[in-house]
């Protein structure tokens, strides 16, 4: 519902705080009801899997303006990244002029992600990473729509954005009112879940429950 409202009419909107304001009811009559109606001991977690930022009809950039010779190229739009898959046929050498093409026509609008800014990313060498990545920030994003169907909204997708920081509320028995954590990312969540419940991790995974650790109450001896 927030997600939906915030892409309609941006993060800053109206309408976005009473959606917000809305889902908070439901989470507090949600607490309240666990406190008073169920036995057991309840911890509850909420969690978002993005933020939100601003972005303008005025800023976004006409991707149907760099001519990518669909011969050679698929262009798959994510808006806030425009990724350009090379077919079977196409060379190294067709690749790096259209990378030269589109650097020389870059007015400041957009950057071509490099392969160390991919890594950080998680992004590996395989069958399914584009040859070029177009990366862009808020306001912009990439779009074919003609100016006049083009609207001010909201978007998630860029990345070293503090405006896609999700949040993370945990509550409950097991967990520690007031413990200090730096920022984390979202992959570690797992894994604490899965110590709240006891749960064994039996394949090796990329988050790591030591992140988290600080927010386990200690246990009462019996």
């Amino acid at each position: 519902m927030v997600d939906t409202i915030g892409h309609r009419f941006g993060p800053e909107a109206p309408q976005v705080g009473k959606a917000v304001q809305h889902v908070d009811n439901v989470i507090g009559e949600l607490w309240q009801r666990l406190q008073s109606e169920v036995d057991e001991p309840v911890n509850l977690i909420l969690v978002s899997d993005h933020g939100v930022s601003q972005i303008k009809a005025d800023a976004m950039i006409d991707y149907s303006a760099f001519n990518i010779d669909d011969q050679l190229f698929e262009v798959v739009n994510g808006a806030t990244r425009l990724m350009i898959y090379a077919h079977e046929n196409t060379t190294t050498q067709q690749i790096n002029e259209l990378k030269q093409r589109l650097q020389a026509a870059n007015n400041g609008q957009y950057w071509l992600e490099t392969n160390a800014q991919l890594a950080q990313l998680g992004v590996t060498e395989t069958a399914r990473k584009p040859a070029i990545i177009l990366g862009t920030k808020a306001p912009a994003i990439f779009t074919s729509r003609p100016p006049e169907r083009r609207k001010d909204g909201g978007t998630h997708g860029y990345h070293s954005n503090r405006d896609m920081d999700g949040i993370f509320i945990a509550a409950g028995p097991a967990i520690k009112a007031k413990a200090p954590l730096q920022r984390f990312s979202n992959i570690h969540i797992y894994p604490f879940m899965a110590q709240l419940l006891g749960l064994e991790l039996l394949t090796p995974i990329d988050g790591d429950a030591k992140v988290l650790a600080p927010l386990l109450a200690d246990k009462k001896a019996d």
